[in-house]
């Protein structure tokens, strides 16, 4: 199978709107055909969030036509890859890619160059062929600067400096306890920790995963992992509705949720019943959680980040338990996670100096 060159492709304001109708692609409107589907599912990979100007190398592949069902296909027109670049619903450019070889596994890598914006876009990949319904996988990537494309709330004054890595961190004092504001980013090249979808940008942004065991340790000097006493302790001054025998803390997610915008785009949706205060300085964005998936061909553990823009989680350092925001409701609730299969942000406590 001969791979194609790669393909480097660039948005720019002044580019044409894409191409229109791909070579080789059937009409799905065509009620008298026969068509076939591609085998597989076609993926790709790309960071969600991104800097502007930076490369990325990306690698579609999972998606493959029967056997038995290609002959005749010309590798000059009737099959190949086509990606499209989509922002605020306007198409701004459209590459095709076409291959010679063998079209039972089409497949082709191009380096992808972000451009040199604060936006938000939607990367998309086709797969076609002639007589065969297009396979597709699309991506939303946010080109952020730490800087700049976080809005809509304040931090607190109040700071501290990790040691290990002298990040600093804003922190509110709640009820005499200080609480971080922010999901602690440490982690380490030899495994400790995994920033949000294993990128340096996505730490800065929503903070390191930890699996329960390494929670345990991942705090600053002189700051601790809150237990389940602690989180109590926080939803009292908090003024909570806290019912005898129930785990949840009613009525103060909106006091703890920051209501943040990035590059323009609200990460915490709107619902009636949560009214986005802040209140309480906590500033809890919607980074959702992480599975352990197990380990990829080199032997390095693999993660699936989900609930993005859905759920703010914490660990306790009470028996694999951690507390969540849900984005449609008003309270924070309590589950069970396990000790290595699940990996969530840190929160750290200290007794207010």
């Amino acid at each position: 199978m001969m791979k194609s060159n790669y393909l480097k492709i660039a948005l720019a304001a002044a580019l044409a709107l894409c191409l229109g109708a791909v070579t080789g692609c059937k009409d799905d409107d065509d009620d008298t055909a026969t068509y076939y589907y591609f085998m597989g599912t076609l993926s790709f990979d790309i960071p969600t969030f991104v800097l502007p100007g930076s490369t990325h190398h990306l690698s579609p592949g999972g998606a493959y036509l029967e056997e038995g069902n290609t002959l005749g296909l010309d590798p000059d027109t009737d099959y190949g890859i086509y990606w499209k670049v989509t922002t605020d619903d306007t198409k701004l450019q459209q590459d095709t890619v076409r291959f010679a070889g063998d079209p039972v596994s089409v497949t082709g890598d191009i380096d992808f160059v972000v451009p040199d914006a604060l936006c938000t876009i939607t990367l998309t990949c086709y797969y076609y062929a002639s007589g065969y319904i297009n396979a597709s996988c699309a991506k939303t990537v946010y080109i952020v600067d730490p800087e700049k494309s976080l809005t809509g709330f304040t931090y607190p004054e109040t700071t501290f400096v990790d040691s290990r890595d002298s990040k600093e961190y804003h922190y509110s004092t709640i009820g005499g306890v200080d609480w971080m504001s922010e999901n602690l980013e440490y982690y380490t090249d030899e495994g400790f920790g995994m920033p949000y979808e294993d990128s340096e940008i996505g730490a800065y942004i929503m903070g390191s995963f930890y699996t329960y065991e390494e929670a345990q340790e991942a705090c600053p000097d002189g700051w601790t992992l809150p237990s389940e006493s602690d989180w109590d302790a926080l939803a009292t001054a908090l003024a909570a509705e806290i019912k005898e025998g129930d785990p949840v803390y009613y009525g103060i997610a909106g006091s703890m949720m920051a209501d943040v915008a990035l590059n323009g785009d609200t990460l915490w949706e709107f619902w009636p019943d949560v009214k986005k205060t802040n209140s309480s300085g906590f500033s809890a964005f919607p980074a959702g959680y992480a599975t352990v998936s197990g380990e990829d061909s080199s032997g390095n553990v693999t993660y699936t980040f989900t609930g993005f823009k859905e759920y703010a989680s914490f660990w306790t350092s009470t028996d694999t338990y951690y507390r969540y925001i849900y984005v449609e409701d008003n309270d924070v609730y309590k589950t069970k996670g396990t000790e290595k299969n699940i990996a969530l942000p840190v929160r750290c406590i200290r007794t207010s100096e």
